[in-house]
């Protein structure tokens, strides 16, 4: 190896001879240091270890560090305990919790060095200091980082004494795992004091590597001082090692900094963590179009499987058991009180109405719907088939609010319709009815609802029963990506029974390319922000009357997020995931929203607005249980001058305010249902009230 000035052409023949040749010393030292290693490394015996534990599911986007630990320590990695604060009322708890004093960090995925931004405060000592310091900190990070994503603080114990290391892992592109050690702090970047080996790595290499580093001496008790846990801290390299190697692909780095190894016989902790991962390869695109064209097939058998009857109170269990995947269906279903927090079988469900539901079974033949007299009250039934569209309407919009019958048939049935009904001609055998029947809050109407709702009767043509039982394919809906091979078997049969309307697009071959396509499809459906296509952050999110056609896209998106919506004659849904600004909506922040006078919505029903966390599209808890507001809410106030805002934050904004709670620190969308739109929001032409965000 040579270092020299040498022209080229003296290079070019130096290297033909088999001599490296580089013009910086320092470069060809460190070179010949690499060497080094890499001989050293690959002259040592092959590391025996146990098998690693099976792959770790690291989800793809960024870590704030209490995920990252929580990650970490359920892999059995040790880290401090910690407190999730997402409002200065919860900080205080979780501090006295830990125990005074504790530190308080702001936690976010997008800020990595929060002392910079003066989002760290440590030694906090009392509840008053842990309240002024969430303030502090969540000032200090919205000046600092305005786009960023605030999930909360982070509260934790003061750890004192011990040695600070620095340990990590990272995945080389052609070295695969490499873990590191180092010193703590901004030492290991000042000193350049660390020390590195390929994965695996087991107790004896992990010893070594304590050993190469310069402040080695701090371990064994220098100057008189308690030596260290050097086989805490050698055990975590080992683990950290296998970590790195359980997580495969899908890990770019891990760094724990400061890591403390605490005296001899008390262990050792990561104080702080930052994890990041690498975007997965995406399925191929013919892959990926299978599952957009069938996902709302899969839906719906999840669906029927969620909400329809295990047992018959008079005939028992549809199956020989609690656990079969029999049910009842052909008879109604229903809610007794508005949906809240704890109702889960239903995404996105709406905070207004009183559901009488139905699954239909038209294998067998026609049935007949029987509906009592309404009134003026608003009411509908709505048909959705097996593929999600919402193609016929019965209520106080299509049939009235007299008394009646429907006569629906299937596609193989062919006769006379009797007199006097309304004839619902169904595309497919398997058919869900969603019937809502508007009901305000107060137990007096509540009753009253209850008793239409029990007027509702499915029967044969001829008068008899139409309970049926059917194999509903799933025990239970679930709402995350299903198993491949469940999909295909659940497909199987509902294709059979709901042939769709055009070919489908061909099946991948390997099991496993589904697999990778069914995760990608089913998280990207429901983590990316749709853009303000109509303005101030709002957006149409389905203009479906009766069909998707082929908007498959779409109709996946709606089957995924909001199953069982109907068609904008019926009922329109306006999303809002971003606010104005296109930045997606935050329980972080503070927003409202404002129709000047004269200017709100125009339908010919009723309108409301409804808040859902992002992560699971359900309703949140909340102090006031308040999950909507609306035309019908109680005690609405109006502006001055006649218009109506509405504070949509995590904190009470006081008794003045028309208050929508968000969850704290949260993700959430919200959803402006409009029953019985009028012209100018089925044409486009109404002027929607921007999301505007409060500093």
């Amino acid at each position: 190896m040579f270092s020299t000035l040498a022209d080229t052409a003296q290079q070019r023949a130096l290297e033909a001879s088999g001599c490296l040749c580089f013009p910086d010393p320092a470069r060809a030292i460190r070179v010949l240091a690499a060497m080094g290693f890499f001989r050293t490394q690959a002259q040592r015996p092959a590391t025996v270890m146990e098998a690693v534990p099976a792959g770790i599911a690291l989800r793809p986007g960024p870590y704030n560090e209490a995920d990252a630990l929580d990650t970490l320590r359920s892999f059995g990695i040790p880290t401090m305990p910690i407190h999730r604060a997402l409002s200065r009322d919860d900080a205080i708890a979780g501090a006295r919790q830990l125990g005074f004093p504790v530190a308080m960090k702001v936690l976010s995925a997008d800020i990595t060095h929060k002392s910079d931004i003066g989002g760290v405060v440590l030694d906090v000592r009392d509840a008053d200091a842990a309240g002024a310091a969430y303030d502090r900190i969540m000032a200090a990070a919205g000046v600092a980082a305005p786009d960023a994503h605030i999930d909360g603080v982070l509260v934790a114990p003061m750890i004192r004494g011990g040695v600070e290391c620095i340990l990590g892992a990272r995945r080389d592109p052609v070295l695969g795992p490499v873990v590191m050690l180092g010193s703590g702090g901004v030492n290991v970047e000042l000193l350049g004091d660390v020390s590195f080996r390929l994965a695996p790595v087991d107790h004896k290499q992990a010893l070594e590597m304590i050993g190469e580093l310069k402040i080695a001496p701090l371990f064994n008790g220098f100057r008189g001082a308690q030596p260290a846990d050097v086989d805490a801290l050698a055990d975590a390299i080992v683990q950290m090692s296998r970590y790195a190697l359980s997580a495969g692909a899908m890990l770019d780095s891990v760094e724990l900094n400061p890591f403390v190894v605490l005296p001899e016989g008390q262990g050792a902790l990561a104080l702080d963590a930052v994890l990041l991962v690498n975007a997965p390869p995406c399925a191929p695109a013919s892959a990926r179009q299978a599952v957009i064209t069938t996902l709302p097939l899969f839906e719906m058998a999840r669906m029927r499987a969620s909400n329809t009857a295990r047992k018959h109170p008079v005939q028992g269990f549809a199956g020989d058991s609690a656990s079969s995947r029999m049910r009842w269906v052909n008879q109604f279903t229903h809610t007794r009180r508005l949906r809240g927090p704890d109702d889960k079988e239903v995404v996105t469900p709406n905070n207004d109405t009183l559901f009488t539901n139905a699954w239909l079974d038209l294998s067998a033949g026609p049935l007949v719907i029987e509906v009592p007299e309404m009134g003026e009250r608003y009411w509908v039934l709505g048909f959705l088939d097996a593929w999600t569209n919402p193609w016929a309407y019965a209520g106080r919009r299509t049939t009235g609010g007299k008394e009646q019958r429907l006569f629906v048939h299937g596609p193989d049935w062919n006769g006379d319709v009797p007199a006097g009904m309304h004839c619902i001609s169904a595309p497919g055998n398997d058919v869900w009815v969603i019937g809502r029947i508007l009901a305000d809050a107060d137990p007096a109407d509540l009753e009253r609802v209850h008793a239409l709702q029990d007027r509702f009767a499915i029967r044969r043509p001829d008068g008899s029963p139409a309970l049926s039982r059917v194999d509903c394919l799933l025990n239970d809906r679930g709402t995350g990506v299903p198993d491949a091979g469940e999909y295909l078997r659940v497909l199987a049969t509902m294709l059979s029974r709901n042939p769709p309307a055009a070919a489908l697009p061909e099946w991948p071959r390997e099991i496993g390319e589904l697999q990778k396509a069914l995760s990608d499809v089913y998280t990207e459906l429901r983590e990316v922000a749709q853009p303000s296509e109509l303005g101030g952050g709002w957006t149409t999110a389905v203009s479906v009357r009766n069909s998707f056609g082929d908007d498959f896209l779409t109709r996946a998106r709606v089957a995924r997020n909001w199953i069982g919506t109907l068609g904008i004659d019926e009922a329109m849904y306006i999303m809002a995931e971003v606010d104005e600004e296109g930045e997606a909506l935050s329980g972080a922040r503070r927003y409202v929203l404002r129709f000047p006078p004269g200017a709100g919505p125009q339908v010919g029903a009723f309108w409301s607005i409804t808040l859902y966390r992002r992560s699971d599209c359900l309703l949140v808890a909340n102090l006031i249980g308040r999950h909507s507001i609306g035309d019908r809410t109680q005690g609405l106030l109006h502006d001055a001058d006649g218009g109506l805002s509405i504070t949509i934050q995590a904190q009470d904004p006081g008794p003045e305010q028309n208050w929508l709670p968000a969850p704290a620190g949260e993700g959430f969308y919200l959803t402006m249902r409009l029953y019985q739109p009028s012209q100018a929001h089925l044409e486009g032409s109404f002027n929607y009230p921007p999301l505007r965000r409060l500093a």
